[in-house]
């Protein structure tokens, strides 16, 4: 998991160029859009960090952001894949809120407990710190 200097520059980020859905959180409460509208959800799968520097309490955290896009069934695979576009290039080797982004994987797509066609992305980055 992502620390939550991490997570507060996503989120601040997205605040100021995603407007396509909501973001729903991981552990927020609520559940689906109940008109079975497009949301987004950010998940931190993977997390490190490690001493970078011998001689200073310099650290690097690395890890991955993952984008997971429900659309409506019905829709096809276009709607998915351009907001994947949208996101990989707002997310794509980017410096922001103390962090660094590098390119984000292709694609993904399958089915959402039968409701949503899902795509999804991961981007790694990095966040180099002093303690």
């Amino acid at each position: 998991m992502a620390s939550h200097a991490v997570m507060e520059a996503v989120d601040a980020r997205l605040d100021d160029g995603w407007d396509r859905c909501p973001i729903l959180g991981e552990n927020d409460q609520g559940e689906t859009p109940q008109d079975g509208s497009p949301f987004l959800i950010v998940q931190y799968p993977v997390g490190s960090s490690r001493r970078w520097s011998v001689s200073d309490r310099l650290y690097r955290e690395t890890g991955a952001i993952r984008f997971v896009i429900h659309t409506e069934i019905g829709e096809g695979k276009t709607k998915g894949a351009q907001w994947g576009d949208v996101l990989a290039s707002l997310f794509r080797d980017r410096r922001f809120g103390g962090i660094r982004t590098q390119a984000p994987t292709p694609p993904t797509e399958g089915i959402g407990d039968g409701n949503y066609h899902v795509t999804s992305l991961s981007v790694p980055y990095t966040r180099d710190f002093r303690d």
